[in-house]
């Protein structure tokens, strides 16, 4: 194997990217130090298990070493083309129809992970790669994931502060007679705060100045306004955050379908809220069928629904217009009263 370059390092080890004697290219995660071996054989792990049933959402390996009982290295498909999907979302301009296919093909990820018995406890857009092409994404880096059986694993809280489920947030750890049934909760919250993420970043300063939080800044705090959302979202009720935080974004209709969404996801008890596979079902049917009609398309079957959308988020993912009198607020695009979806 030949070096080509660093890729990235962290306090857990680094990633490199490496070329073998046919010109294929991969990626080798060497872990470093013993939190850096933990993570990796939690991943080596789970990514054997993935290898079983790999798919086109997932990252899957190729080979795994191991040195005196410890991981050297763990070499993984090499996505060529594909980019963080938060640094995509914050240098791009995404029409709302790409955002609706973007978003399904998060879900489907997830409902694959969560079939194969797996959670991945660490779900943000830094763990999403995608390809600006084709919108397809890839869940990445399962340092912290669990295997349906790892029941002390599912018992360990993980995760990144502003994709935090309340029940992380504020040690609601009790109620674990379905430790695998919460675990996938949490798994559930993430996707619905990076959903935000996708539907709202280019919108979450003017959603921050327009409301009142529950939670204000503490003295010498420094949190951004999407993890000041979350944190108010976390103690509210799906009525609450409608009425106040998106009180002024749902008065576009495009912006009110993605909230039915986040609303539908973002459910404060954890035994409330829905499957991956419930929230796919909601978008393949009435989620879609509401977006396809701002394109006054209305005669599609139900099953041909999610067809109809991937023609449309492709063909005008940056030219189809909806009616003159739709309003698009200023700041929804970053580009003044735009009306392309």
């Amino acid at each position: 194997m030949k070096i080509v370059k660093e890729l990235g390092e962290g306090g857990f080890g680094k990633a490199i990217l490496v070329e073998n004697k046919k010109g294929e290219l991969y990626v080798v995660k060497i872990p470093k130090g013993e939190e850096g071996q933990e993570q990796a054989r939690r991943e080596a792990n789970v990514l054997r298990h993935i290898k079983k049933h790999c798919n086109p959402y997932l990252v899957c390996v190729e080979n795994i070493q191991f040195r005196n009982h410890k991981v050297r290295g763990i070499m993984i498909q090499y996505i060529p083309g594909t980019f963080e999907l938060f640094s995509y979302l914050q240098n791009n301009h995404i029409t709302p129809a790409m955002k609706m296919l973007i978003v399904k093909r998060l879900v489907e990820g997830l409902y694959a992970l969560h079939s194969m018995g797996v959670v991945h406890r660490d779900i943000k857009p830094d763990n999403v790669l995608i390809d600006p092409e084709t919108l397809n994404t890839r869940y990445i880096d399962y340092g912290s994931s669990c295997l349906k059986f790892n029941i002390q694993c599912q018992r360990e809280p993980a995760g990144t502060i502003i994709y935090m489920s309340p029940e992380l947030i504020y040690g609601d750890l009790t109620r674990v007679r379905k430790p695998w049934k919460m675990c996938r909760a949490t798994d559930i919250w993430a996707l619905g705060a990076m959903i935000m993420d996708v539907f709202f970043l280019d919108q979450s300063q003017m959603l921050m100045d327009s409301e009142f939080w529950l939670l204000p800044q503490k003295r010498g705090e420094r949190a951004d306004s999407r993890q000041r959302i979350i944190k108010t979202i976390a103690v509210s009720s799906p009525e609450w955050i409608r009425r106040r935080i998106f009180k002024d974004v749902v008065q576009c209709p495009v912006n009110e379908v993605f909230c039915d969404l986040v609303t539908y996801i973002l459910q404060n008890d954890w035994e409330d809220r829905p499957s991956a596979k419930d929230i796919l079902g909601y978008i393949n049917g009435p989620m879609t069928m509401k977006f396809l009609r701002l394109y006054s398309i209305d005669d599609v079957p139900d099953d041909d629904y999610p067809k109809a959308l991937e023609e449309v988020a492709h063909k005008y993912a940056l030219e189809a217009r909806i009616s003159e009198n739709t309003r698009i607020f200023p700041n929804f695009f970053g580009t003044g009263n735009r009306k392309t979806i």
